[in-house]
Formats: structure tokens, sequence, C-alpha cells
């Protein structure tokens, strides 16, 4: 039987799945505190903290508190994989219908949640609810980081969302099984999510205060996004023309420029001027490699076809009415 929420009474209503990767400090009161959050929300939860390989006494200390908190289970992996893979974890380990992500800095407070599940209760259409933080970072090429970063993804993806790459997100199980099939084809949680085109809806949500808080988001974690953006979307008909049109171009020049300089001392009976052969040689090179590149991409995108054609045949077979 199921509630006015179309959720079947008696099993896990909302999984909260939190990384934590050294998080020994304060990953009890995280937990302690997640867990009023949503004891508050009135259905039924559980935890799922994915131990990131971490290295301090954060093992230690969920084992104690899943002895406190009976909704908490804890995954460990043995090394760190980092952000993305925890997270992917975490996703497969969830029940819930509804998937709720948060980091276990708590740089999104707890409270946010409820804001996430109300949202995606009254907008039932909707994949992924997503909190966009209201207040960014207070450093100023951290700021200008995450409006690039804002900027880039919109462009890419064909979105117009104030914060496309916020962690703190509500999934709803169908959105949860797209993402564990399609997980080869990025590195990036948000950034896999706007590549399969779920619809996404943003809700405000307050973030904590910077101050005694350990940022994770420097200037290389920022260019680590970035990359993974444009790789992310990377396949594509027009980007795998453009990468091979720019380097047909560059092979074009390069070996012009080649031929020049060679029927030029052959014309005027000088020296082969080095430098000028080294540098069309390079252009000859770069060109190629765009080539090539352009070959990796189509292989790419070929391999997202095939993926996403085979959950279309599970969904089809998972269907008795089919």
């Amino acid at each position: 039987m199921a509630d006015e929420t179309g959720i079947a009474r008696g099993s896990v209503e909302l999984t909260l799945v939190m990384p934590a990767y050294n998080e020994g400090a304060d990953i009890a009161g995280v937990v302690y505190r997640a867990a009023t959050a949503l004891r508050d929300l009135g259905r039924r939860f559980e935890i799922v903290v994915v131990d990131d390989g971490s290295t301090d006494e954060t093992p230690t200390i969920l084992r104690a508190a899943e002895q406190t908190v009976p909704e908490l289970r804890v995954v460990r992996l043995r090394l760190n994989a980092g952000q993305h893979i925890a997270t992917v974890v975490g996703l497969r380990a969830a029940r819930g219908e509804l998937v709720v992500v948060a980091d276990a800095d708590e740089q999104v407070p707890p409270s946010n949640i409820r804001a996430l599940v109300e949202t995606a209760f009254a907008n039932p259409q909707a994949d992924v609810i997503a909190g966009a933080r209201a207040r960014r970072n207070s450093a100023a090429h951290r700021d200008f980081g995450s409006r690039l970063v804002t900027i880039l993804v919109n462009r890419l993806t064909g979105s117009n969302l104030s914060d496309p790459a916020t962690t703190f997100r509500l999934f709803r199980r169908n959105t949860v099984q797209d993402i564990l099939r399609a997980d080869v084809l990025a590195q990036n949680v948000p950034l896999l999510v706007s590549f399969l085109r779920a619809k996404v809806v943003e809700v405000p949500v307050e973030v904590q205060a910077e101050e005694g808080r350990r940022s994770r988001y420097g200037f290389l974690r920022l260019v680590h996004v970035l990359l993974l953006a444009i790789l992310n979307f990377s396949a594509g008909t027009t980007t795998i023309l453009s990468l091979m049109a720019l380097g047909c171009l560059n092979v074009l020049i390069g070996t012009s420029g080649l031929a020049g300089v060679v029927a030029a001392g052959i014309v005027l009976q000088h020296p082969l001027r080095t430098n000028w052969l080294l540098f069309f040689i390079l252009i000859v090179i770069v060109g190629l490699q765009f080539i090539l590149v352009g070959v990796v991409a189509y292989k790419v995108e070929r391999i997202n076809v095939n993926l996403r054609f085979r959950g279309q045949l599970e969904s089809i077979h998972d269907d008795p009415g089919a």
C-alpha cells in the first residue's frame, strides 16, 4: 500500500548519502545532526556514509556512531577513490525512493534537506532537486572560479542553472539508476546529471559560514572541474567535426608551410631554415593530435549511444506491459 506520496509503506523512503574523507574531527556530530533533521521529516530514512579510505580516526568514530544511530550504514573503501566514486558507491548502496547527496563537511547544513524533499513532492515531474547555494565563496579567486564553472556548464548543457556544480541534490530512484548505468561516461555526478539531460529544479539553500571551515575548492580543484566539464561534453557531432576540422586545418597549414620552405630553398639555392621547418612540423603534429582527439571523441559518443540504448532495452524488459 502506498501513502499520498506514492511511496510504498514499510520501505525506505529517503536515503542520505554522504562521502567522507578524514572527517574524524566532526563526523559524529554531522551524523547526529543529519539524523535529527531527517527524523523531523517523519519519513522512514537511512544514512549511508561512504568512508573514502580515511587515514584518521573517521572509521573508528563511524563504527561507534552505528551503535547509537540505528539508521546509519557505513560503507568503507580501502583506498581513497575521490568524491565522485565515493558518491556513486553510496548511490549503489542507497535503498530509498528519494536519495539526497550531501558533503560530510556540512557546507550545506542538513536542515536544508526539508526544502529538497518538499520541493520534490511539489514537483513530481522533476528528476533532480538541486540545492542552489544562496551565498557562494567569499574569496575573490574562488568566487570567480565558481562563476566560470557556472557559465561553462550552462553553455555546454544548454541549461540555465544558478548553481550547476552544487553537490547538494535530491535524486529520484529512476534518476539514480540512470546515473549508475551511465557512470562510465563522467567523473563528476553534477556534470553527469547535466549530460543525461535530467530535469532539474533548483531550490535556494543556506550555506555554512566559511570561518573555521577548511575549504576544498582551491584553484587546482576549480581547474579540475573545468577540465572535466569540457571532457564530459566532448562527444557530439558538432564538437567532433570541429576538432577534426581544426586538426585538418593545422595539417594543411603545416604541410603547406613545409612545402613552401623546401620550395624556397630549392629555388633560391639557400639552406633550409631549421626554425621554420621545426615550426611547421610542430603545426602538423598538433593537427594530427586534434584529429586523433576527434576519433577518440567519436568512440566515446558511440559508447554513450550504446549504453543509452542498452538502458532503453532494460526499461522495456522491466516493464511487464511491454
